[in-house]
């Protein structure tokens, strides 16, 4: 008798079918994305081009503003008033202004290319509590000038009820000059015992006038937005004095 031939479920006929359909569609799928530029979602991948350069800022476009470093030396606080007046006056006039305490002055702030110093006299002729550090350093650095690449101008503050009549002052002009420093203005000497703020406006009123002589002027008082004196990083340098 004839033996009939073995058969297959056909159940498991219809999954190799399937299996076999699935395996060709993600064939095809993975050749479009290897060789015709797409994706599985149908968006083309954008051509690797570099990308235009970022047009300069209007802020980086502008030539830096001439740096002015305004120090400090004071027992009472006038010295330290008078230099908030010459911060906020200089940044009206488009230069970027700085405040020194000079109880934080480092050496690298005589680098400051436009150093202004108000320096008021303690006592008999000696400097004030925040100043002794500075006046250490520069009579020791007088051989190394410092500021040969700077410009300098000093008020002191003084009464002259006391013999030693603006010593401070004095001496800070002397030693900004034998530092290296040139004198872009006359020392100014404002007298307490007759009207102190009288002598400083008179002196400050040529001030920007003698600077912009040097420097050149500054930008529009729009353009010279206030740098925050917080914001000042602290130069790493510190004062080499004798023990």
């Amino acid at each position: 008798s004839h033996t009939p031939a073995h058969t297959f479920p056909k159940s498991s006929f219809h999954m190799e079918q399937l299996v076999v359909a699935v395996a060709v569609v993600v064939c095809a799928a993975v050749v479009l994305v290897a060789f015709g530029g797409g994706s599985l979602g149908g968006k083309k991948k954008e051509p690797l081009v570099a990308a235009p350069p970022e047009e300069e800022s209007l802020e980086e476009s502008r030539a830096p503003r001439p740096k002015v470093t305004v120090c400090f030396g004071s027992q009472t606080g006038t010295a330290e008033q008078f230099s908030k007046t010459l911060r906020d006056e200089g940044r009206k006039e488009g230069y970027a202004m700085r405040i020194v305490d000079l109880e934080d002055f480092v050496a690298s702030d005589a680098a400051a290319e436009t150093l202004i110093f108000l320096m008021a006299t303690y006592g008999e002729g000696e400097p004030t509590d925040n100043a002794h550090g500075f006046v250490r350093w520069a009579k020791q650095s007088v051989k190394d000038k410092p500021l040969s690449q700077g410009r300098f101008a000093v008020f002191g503050l003084g009464n002259t009820q006391y013999e030693h009549y603006n010593a401070m002052g004095k001496q800070t002009d002397d030693l900004l000059e034998k530092l290296g420093g040139t004198r872009f203005y006359d020392l100014g000497l404002g007298d307490d015992d007759k009207d102190l703020d009288a002598d400083f406006e008179q002196w400050r009123s040529g001030l920007w006038k003698a600077l912009k002589a040097e420097l050149g002027g500054g930008e529009s008082a729009d353009d010279a937005a206030a740098d925050d004196d917080d914001d000042d990083s602290a130069a790493e340098e510190t004062f080499q004095t004798v023990a």
